[in-house]
Formats: structure tokens, C-alpha cells, sequence
């Protein structure tokens, strides 16, 4: 028979189990922690005109009592295993109206619908025709298939 204590025994069989739970609680937060930090940047500067221009020289003109809002944007995935830049995912909300993106935007050849994978970057013009009078916007990102973390920055 061993020569352990009572109290040494209490000792090994109540603080070591602690000791090892809270090493691995700390090991998993710390492992954890890159996944937080994960998101979708999107940068991006507007501008609105009642007229556009297309990839053929042809004049567009927005529809009456509306102009083009027009977003240069840059989008980089940092974390993710891909994200999509499926311009149905992308809308405008003014004056808790949302708005779908122009389909005169493929005319301006600046946007492509790709998957944007983990580390890569993405630099498009997406188009949308909002009120004249809005005097601000909100723009959103919703997926059918998937949740992002989005870093909005206006430039």
C-alpha cells in the first residue's frame, strides 16, 4: 500500500480536474479566438447621377424620380472559405424601402458574380436607383445559403 495521505489524495483527486478543465478552457479560447475574428470587409464609396454611361458609349437615364446610386466597392474575405458576390445578395434601404440592385449594372462591365475565397479580395461597381430625394442609404448583404460577419466602411 502507498504512503498518500487523506489529504493528499483530496488534493490530487478535487484541484487536478480543475487545474486540467481550466487549461483546456483556456487552450479552446485561445484556438477559438481566430473564428471570432473572421468577417467580410466591404469598402466602398458612392456617388448618385441621374445618367450612366455603359461599357457602348450608350447613355442610360435613371426612371422619373429616381437617380442611380452608384457603389465602387472592395470586398475582402478574411476567414471565410468563400463568399459570393452575387449581386442579388446586395441590397439599398432608404426610408425603410429596400431596393434590389439595377440590372443596368452589367452594362457597366465592373461587376462579376465570383466566389471570393479565404485572403482574396473583390473590386466591383454595383448600380442601384434609389429616390432623388433620399438623402441617405443603408447597404445590406443577405445570402440565402450563408451568415457573414460584415465590416461595413464607407470611403
Amino acid at each position: 500500500m502507498g504512503r498518500y495521505s487523506t489529504k493528499r489524495t483530496a488534493f490530487i483527486v478535487v484541484f487536478v480536474p480543475i487545474l486540467l478543465f481550466g487549461l483546456v478552457f483556456l487552450v479552446g479560447n485561445y484556438l477559438a479566438s481566430p473564428a471570432e475574428s473572421k468577417n467580410i470587409t466591404i469598402s466602398y464609396s458612392s456617388q448618385t447621377a441621374d445618367v450612366v454611361t455603359t461599357i457602348y458609349g450608350d447613355n442610360i437615364q435613371s426612371d422619373s424620380g429616381k437617380d442611380f446610386l452608384i457603389l465602387d466597392m472592395t470586398i475582402d474575405n478574411n476567414g471565410y472559405e468563400s463568399f459570393s458576390t452575387n449581386q442579388y445578395w446586395f441590397h439599398v434601404i432608404v426610408e425603410d424601402i429596400e431596393y434590389d440592385f439595377d440590372y443596368h449594372s452589367v452594362l457597366l462591365e465592373d461587376w462579376m458574380t465570383v466566389d471570393v475565397l479565404d485572403g482574396e479580395t473583390f473590386q466591383g461597381i454595383l448600380m442601384f436607383q434609389i429616390p432623388e430625394s433620399a438623402s441617405s442609404f443603408t447597404l445590406v448583404y443577405e445570402s440565402a445559403f450563408s451568415e457573414y460577419k460584415i465590416v461595413w466602411n464607407e470611403i
